[in-house]
């Protein structure tokens, strides 16, 4: 590949990054909470992501925003990081799937839906502190 087409290429998917995500903001932040979610796991160099998840996050956080869009980004930004971060209790179950079948979906959306919300609810408690 040349040059010129890695350039087509970047510039191909930066627009519809921002095509898609300007339409539905609160996926990006459920995607940005996944990503750093992921840099929980044991790779070398992984958490530099951190850096531009952070960054981007804190970025479209910045503009004025009523409480409850607030309220919902940063939900889906705690949901997506706790769901992929907390796998592993899922994957404990599966030592007997036939017995713990039905908590599955429990602890794979019930626990981090909850956790996020305790970090929302301290996040709208920081926010007023800035005001």
């Amino acid at each position: 590949m040349t040059l010129i087409n890695v350039s087509r290429l970047l510039s191909r998917a930066k627009k519809s990054y921002l095509s898609f995500f300007n339409r539905f903001p609160s996926a990006e932040f459920l995607f940005l909470g996944i990503l750093s979610g992921l840099t929980l796991f044991p790779l070398p160099g992984v958490q530099i992501v951190l850096f531009f998840t952070v960054s981007r996050s804190l970025y479209l956080l910045d503009s004025s925003l009523p409480w409850r869009q607030f309220f919902l980004r940063i939900w889906a930004l705690g949901f997506g990081f706790f769901c992929a971060s907390l796998y592993w209790i899922c994957q404990a179950m599966f030592v007997e799937i036939e017995v713990f079948w039905w908590a599955i979906p429990l602890c794979f959306l019930g626990l981090p839906a909850f956790i996020s919300l305790i970090t929302t609810s301290l996040s709208l408690w920081f926010l007023g502190w800035s005001y």
